[in-house]
């Protein structure tokens, strides 16, 4: 799983807070979802998941923790890991080591991701990239366009377009083209230090059977 298979949506939630006396950046974010979607799937069959997120990152470098529940069903899930980033002219380029527990399932997995991300005129974002899992040595490739357009110095809003590609890493779903996400993201920045966020997505399937993959 990505869990945040849109970019944007950390910095909608988590604006990242410099440490006064520590060259520290520490975010905190929480985030209700009405359906818990990766990979064009509808993970809980309809129900809503509330996460928690924690962050610590230092010249590049990030230490990060999710913690998730549905308030419908028992399900919890928790993801660890050590990212870097490092930027070169108009390029960002990302990796990443997660550890996912699923714990209602008994179940985890590791994963290996890497994205490059390129600015382009007029505030777009063109960013590609893919994440492999451990437990089903497979990949899913996926590629996300958006803009950020700045209404007033607190609102911001990001229309985006995401577009997923399966290699083995849904196991029971075809590979190839996998779905497509259109969506719209709102950010308003309460303080220097905390804003508010929300978005809005619709999935379509690029598969027969649509009910297993959107």
């Amino acid at each position: 799983h990505n869990i945040q298979p849109v970019p944007q949506h950390r910095a909608a939630h988590d604006p990242a807070v410099a440490h006064p006396e520590l060259p520290l950046e520490l975010g905190l974010a929480g985030a209700w979802e009405s359906h818990y979607v990766s990979e064009g799937r509808d993970n809980l069959d309809g129900d809503s998941l509330a996460g928690l997120e924690a962050t610590i990152g230092y010249q590049g470098f990030t230490v990060g923790a999710w913690g998730a529940e549905s308030p419908d069903q028992d399900y919890r899930e928790y993801h660890y890991w050590l990212e870097y980033s490092y930027e070169w002219q108009a390029f960002t380029f990302t990796a990443a080591y997660t550890y996912l527990d699923f714990d209602t399932d008994g179940a985890d997995d590791k994963e290996v991701s890497l994205y490059i991300a390129y600015a382009l005129p007029y505030a777009l974002q063109l960013e590609i990239g893919g994440y492999y899992s451990n437990e089903s040595s497979g990949t899913f490739y996926e590629g996300t366009l958006s803009a950020e357009i700045e209404l007033t110095e607190e609102l911001i809003v990001i229309p985006f377009a995401n577009l997923g590609s399966n290699d083995g890493y849904i196991a029971e779903g075809h590979n190839g083209l996998n779905h497509l996400a259109l969506g719209l993201e709102l950010n308003y920045a309460l303080s220097e230090y905390v804003s508010v966020g929300a978005y809005l997505a619709h999935t379509s399937a690029i598969d027969s059977d649509s009910n297993k993959h959107s």
